[in-house]
């Protein structure tokens, strides 16, 4: 796995620009819409944290898992335009080391675009809720949870963008995966599951327990689409 390698190839691509642009949009949200209706925001008497996740969270998923859709069409796309995929099975490379290396990529821009959001959360709290307490601790499992529910999205969707050669099928199944996760919504924890409705979920929107059985679904799923990676990966090659 050569990140350089895979960071040179996309460097052309915009992929860059464009997490940067919906990671600075995405944390806008939070600073716009407390702005805009402080009132409603301060006069809630509960964690300030929690007011603005519940208040700010979907949309800023909504922004994430469509980036992660949009990043992962791109960075398969540079491997097909050229043949770069038949070229490289030819070759003594492990592809499976490749799909890491853009899965890598792809989870470091959705980390800092998390961490960003993260930071425009509690600069909120500190701006607008200052005579509140809010523990740091809180803030940091948010990240964390977020991050690797972020991830179960990124590995679903690398392996579409890696067996769809057409990169608009890509974007329109990515695109349906995130309209299926807002019509199950949240109300069921077996629907919440689903892994492009995972990073809807927030530490304060579940119990302890809920929260821990989502973990441990998202965890397995990722292992999952490992195992699955590997298996068509062998496939492939035994058939080409």
């Amino acid at each position: 796995m050569n990140l350089m390698t895979e960071f040179k190839k996309i460097k052309r691509t915009g992929l860059a620009e464009t997490f940067l642009a919906g990671g600075i949009l995405s944390a806008l949200v939070p600073v716009l819409n407390t702005a805009l209706r402080t009132e409603m925001f301060v006069g809630q008497q509960d964690n300030p944290f929690e007011i603005l996740i519940n208040g700010n969270w979907q949309i800023i998923a909504m922004l994430n898992v469509l980036l992660v859709v949009a990043g992962s069409s791109i960075i398969y796309n540079i491997e097909y335009s050229n043949n770069a995929v038949q070229k490289t099975e030819t070759l003594p490379i492990n592809s499976f080391s490749v799909f890491l290396g853009k899965f890598t990529i792809l989870s470091i821009f959705s980390i800092l675009n998390i961490a960003l959001e993260t930071i425009s959360l509690v600069f909120c709290v500190k701006k607008w809720f200052d005579e509140r307490q809010f523990e740091s601790t809180e803030v940091l499992k948010f990240f964390g949870i977020s991050v690797l529910f972020t991830f179960t999205a990124v590995f679903l969707m690398m392996l579409v963008a890696k067996y769809c050669k057409n990169m608009w099928v890509c974007l329109g199944t990515g695109v349906l995966f995130v309209l299926f996760a807002t019509v199950l919504g949240n109300e069921n924890l077996y629907f919440s599951m689903f892994p492009f409705a995972l990073p809807f979920e927030t530490i304060f929107g579940n119990s302890d327990k809920e929260m821990l059985q989502l973990i441990v679904a998202s965890v397995s799923e990722c292992g999952i689409f490992i195992v699955a990676e590997l298996i068509l990966n062998k496939i492939r090659r035994n058939v080409q």
